[in-house]
């Protein structure tokens, strides 16, 4: 699973807040906005192939596709 990794960005309080990068332990990677640990506001999930899921995320899911 991809669970664990890399993250390299902005923090609040202790969590992953703001903007940053966090490389999975199995070559996905989010590069975007963070709240509270969690994916949110605009960013991009990028799979090893190449494959992206791109747009508005809110509570680490992703709710508006494109951008």
């Amino acid at each position: 699973d991809g669970a664990g990794g890399k993250y390299v960005g902005e923090w609040k309080d202790g969590k992953l807040d703001g903007q940053g990068t966090f490389t999975f332990f199995n070559g996905e990677k989010y590069v975007g906005g963070w709240k509270s640990d969690r994916q949110h506001g605009r960013g991009a999930y990028i799979y090893p192939d190449g494959r992206s899921d791109k747009g508005i995320w809110k509570d680490g899911k992703l709710v508006q596709p494109g951008y």
